[in-house]
């Protein structure tokens, strides 16, 4: 009976794993670095560029503010240009999600 319970811990509490990454267009793998592009206005191409990032270990503790206005004030910019997300997942255990914008 106590390794059922165990068992049942230990399904609990991985079950939420870092998936930093599954919702992105490529899909989440063991390990993933990727960077998606979802706006651009290249008649104006930025000069500057912010990045804003949220990051989680296991699914448990999450940190961060991954929005396009902290991304925005991090480089002080005003009018946004460009904005990318990154994606890294490093085997389900860290994750982390980052805003790219570019602008002036």
């Amino acid at each position: 009976m106590k390794n059922l319970l165990v068992f049942v811990v230990m399904g609990a509490v991985l079950s939420g794993c870092a998936s930093t990454g599954l919702y992105s267009r490529t899909g989440a793998a063991l390990i993933t670095r990727t960077t998606e592009g979802e706006m651009a206005n290249y008649s104006t191409p930025g000069k500057k560029a912010g990045r804003a990032c949220a990051k989680n270990v296991l699914g448990i503790v999450a940190w961060g503010d991954a929005s396009v206005e902290a991304a925005r004030k991090a480089a002080a910019i005003t009018a946004v240009t460009n904005l990318s997300h990154e994606y890294n997942n490093t085997l389900f255990v860290y994750g982390e999600y980052c805003v790219v914008v570019q602008g002036n």
